[in-house]
């Protein structure tokens, strides 16, 4: 795990405070690309090449690539010249994920690796995404074992606005407090350091949509796991110059305030980490935005630090080049 003796080293504007931990302004995602070798290995030079160069902060999940993402941190992890403790992982749990490959009959290897051994709940699954407690600890379990660590920084609740597809409110309540005891168990453990909500249309649809989240109340449902303080302290949301909903949109209510989701997630004290910056790519090639001075790739990343609220910017980066580039925003090269 991250530690604070470690991650002193990372001064300066391009680093931000993570609950006594210096964590990078900008984090490398792992979400896009194929699920085979030739990806992998990019993946592999280009994440060394972040850790390397003053990057510290990894976000991954166990589904992306059908698992070969947490596979290649943990390649990069072992290659790479900096310690496991100077480097901030986090992952994602609640989609049910293959093992490196679609399989030849996807349902048949859901229903016997996962609904015939009791991991899946088939009445508390929407849309492949589970969060059963038994399952998030399985999913922690087999983690760790593709990152090849003993223990990962931040562990997400992924997308759960998806069972508001299906479930009454009640219901989808107290799925997210089981899942969040189990994983208030799993800090208890050392296995994870503290545990977030990783969304895409939760906390930034308005109050009107099926699949919003109320940022307030998905902290007070932590507090009822942990019977008291939380160890929750992160969301993850899209913003980008293109997507600017999460800071213009008050689509959030603490305390009888309307806020938008960066103020809301400031007010309640939970650190934001912000996926889709180049918006997978395409802002890399096109200008949206106020011009910085820089490349497209470059305006669009410092647009999205700019902002008041942001804590960590992740981008994807398919090639050593791509992070140079975008490292260079915050001179961490």
């Amino acid at each position: 795990m991250a530690t604070p003796d470690a991650t002193a080293r990372f001064d300066g504007a391009a680093y931000r405070d993570f609950g006594g931990l210096r964590i990078s302004s900008v984090g490398i995602g792992t979400y896009l690309g194929e699920a085979d070798d030739a990806t992998d290995e990019a993946y592999v030079d280009s994440l060394t090449y972040a850790l390397e160069n003053g990057c510290n902060v990894v976000d991954t999940a166990i589904n992306y690539r059908h698992q070969r993402s947490e596979r290649a941190v943990g390649d990069a992890l072992m290659e790479s010249d900096v310690t496991r403790d100077e480097v901030f992982v986090a992952t994602k749990g609640g989609y049910i994920p293959f093992r490196f490959d679609v399989p030849d009959d996807p349902s048949g290897y859901m229903r016997e690796e996962y609904v015939e051994t009791g991991l899946v709940p088939p009445d508390e699954t929407v849309q492949a995404n589970c969060i059963a407690p038994d399952f998030l600890s399985e999913q922690v379990d087999t983690t760790l074992e593709n990152l090849a660590v003993d223990s990962v920084d931040l562990y997400y609740v992924h997308n759960p606005e998806t069972h508001l597809r299906e479930a009454s409110r009640d219901e989808f309540e107290d799925r997210l407090r089981r899942a969040f005891e189990a994983l208030e168990d799993e800090v208890d453990a050392g296995r994870i350091g503290a545990y977030g909500v990783a969304t895409w249309n939760g906390f930034r649809v308005p109050p009107s949509r099926d699949e919003h989240l109320s940022m307030e109340r998905v902290v007070e449902v932590s507090e009822r796991a942990a019977d008291g303080k939380s160890a929750l302290a992160a969301v993850q949301m899209p913003y980008n110059a293109r997507m600017r909903g999460v800071a213009e949109d008050e689509t959030q209510k603490v305390a009888g305030e309307r806020l938008t989701p960066l103020e809301a997630a400031d007010k309640l004290g939970l650190y934001v980490f912000t996926s889709a910056a180049l918006m997978q790519g395409k802002l890399a090639d096109e200008r949206a935005g106020p011009e910085y001075g820089g490349t497209p790739a470059q305006d669009a990343l410092e647009f999205v630090l700019s902002t008041d609220g942001v804590g960590t910017a992740l981008v994807g980066c398919s090639s050593s080049e791509h992070v140079e580039e975008n490292l260079g925003v915050v001179d961490a090269t």
